[in-house]
């Protein structure tokens, strides 16, 4: 079986203005950056994802966060404070 792709079928291009940007809920921040994000030290930010409360993976030894994941997570601690956002 042969597989024929033309150029009408096959998009080789992302849409104008998205080349090489990466959705900012999809970016991936290290522990560093969310502790920046978070205005905190990366020993907080570690703790909060070893107890689960910061959601995270590790990769390989180090720990990866999803900046979305940071921003609900600073929400949600706000939202458990009663504190509302202007």
């Amino acid at each position: 079986m042969t597989l024929i792709l033309t150029t009408a079928s096959v998009n080789l291009r992302p849409s104008i203005g998205n080349y090489g940007k990466m959705s900012e809920d999809h970016e991936v921040l290290t522990t560093e950056e969310a502790a920046s994000l978070l205005r905190v030290s990366s020993k907080t930010v570690l703790s909060l994802a070893r107890t689960g409360s910061l959601p995270g993976e590790k990769v390989g030894r180090a720990w990866r966060f999803l900046r979305s994941d940071v921003l609900a997570y600073v929400r949600g601690a706000n939202e458990a404070k009663g504190v509302t956002s202007a």
